[in-house]
Formats: structure tokens, sequence, C-alpha cells
């Protein structure tokens, strides 16, 4: 059983750049990402429940399907999360 290192509760992080950034593992709950750029994060096998980054702007993410399950994202965002489960997003 993995052991989570580390947890986050209850924060707001604004304008923070994560760029290449490990959170395998972690614990994040009600922490809110304003305008910081998550790009090439990795936070698999973590839940993002709670977790909003509607605001963040980023080319790739490291993830897990199941880890965006309760995660806040803008339209934007959700239509590349379902393009990448194989749907064909139409306007």
């Amino acid at each position: 059983m993995l052991k989570k290192c580390f947890h986050l509760k209850n924060a707001a992080f604004n304008q923070l750049s994560l760029k290449g950034a490990n959170f395998y593992g972690y614990s994040l709950q009600h922490v809110y990402l304003a305008t910081c750029d998550p790009d090439d994060v990795h936070f698999k096998q973590m839940s993002l429940k709670g977790v909003n980054i509607s605001t963040c702007t980023f080319d790739q993410l490291h993830i897990d399907m199941e880890s965006l399950n309760g995660c806040s994202v803008s339209a934007e965002q959700a239509i590349g999360f379902a393009k990448l489960i194989g749907l064909t997003v139409k306007k």
C-alpha cells in the first residue's frame, strides 16, 4: 500500500510555477491553484477531488482519468480531457 508522504488541505496558491513537479501519491483536498502553471506535472495515483485548476494553463499533465474525479476544470480543459479518453468533441 502506498503511504502518503504529504497532505495539503484548504489552501490557495496564486501564480505559482509547478512546472515539472511530481505529486505522485500525495493528498490534496480543497486546494485552489489560481493562475498557476502546472505544466508537465505528475498527478498520477492521487485524487484531485476538491482541487480547482480551472484558471491554470498547461500543455501537458501526467494524470490518471480517475484522479480527475471531483476536480474543477474550465470548459476548455474539459474538452481536452474528453479528447484524452477518446471522445470526438464537435462544436
